[in-house]
């Protein structure tokens, strides 16, 4: 797993690998992507009903401006961060090439899978595909 300094909107420093010991799902977002803002009710939804097996991190590749822009548009809670080098931090380390880009990686950190792309339930259907992990609707 790649790890870097992730800042919160407050600036506190986080990395992934703060995360080890659950499952991590990395949500590669922006505030101008239409199906990122599409995933976010999915998102948070799997955060609030998995967070003893699994943690979000949502990651923005905007600016800072517009970053905290979009966090309060979408009053955007829990774990918020970016690198704040836009799409050539972190962003390059995973490949990203198009959002929404996810990645998921197990307990011990090792990268299981990633996908670009969002439809309504596909993330709870990847992740129920690549963990077995459920949440009932």
């Amino acid at each position: 797993m790649y790890d870097t300094k992730l800042l919160d909107i407050a600036g506190n420093v986080h990395h992934l690998a703060d995360f080890k010991g659950k499952y991590l799902l990395v949500d590669f977002w922006s505030f101008g992507c239409g199906p990122c803002h599409a995933s976010i009710p999915e998102l948070k939804e799997i955060a609030e009903k998995l967070e003893r097996k699994l943690a979000v991190v949502s990651l923005s590749s905007d600016t800072k401006k517009i970053w905290e822009k979009a966090t309060e548009y979408f009053k955007m809670t829990g774990n918020n961060f970016s690198d704040l080098k836009e799409d050539r931090g972190i962003y390059a380390h995973y490949g990203v090439a198009g959002i929404p880009h996810y990645v998921l990686i197990s307990p011990d950190g090792i990268v299981k899978s990633a996908w670009t792309g969002y439809g309504t339930g596909s993330i709870k259907s990847k992740l129920r595909e690549l963990t077995g992990l459920t949440i009932e609707d």
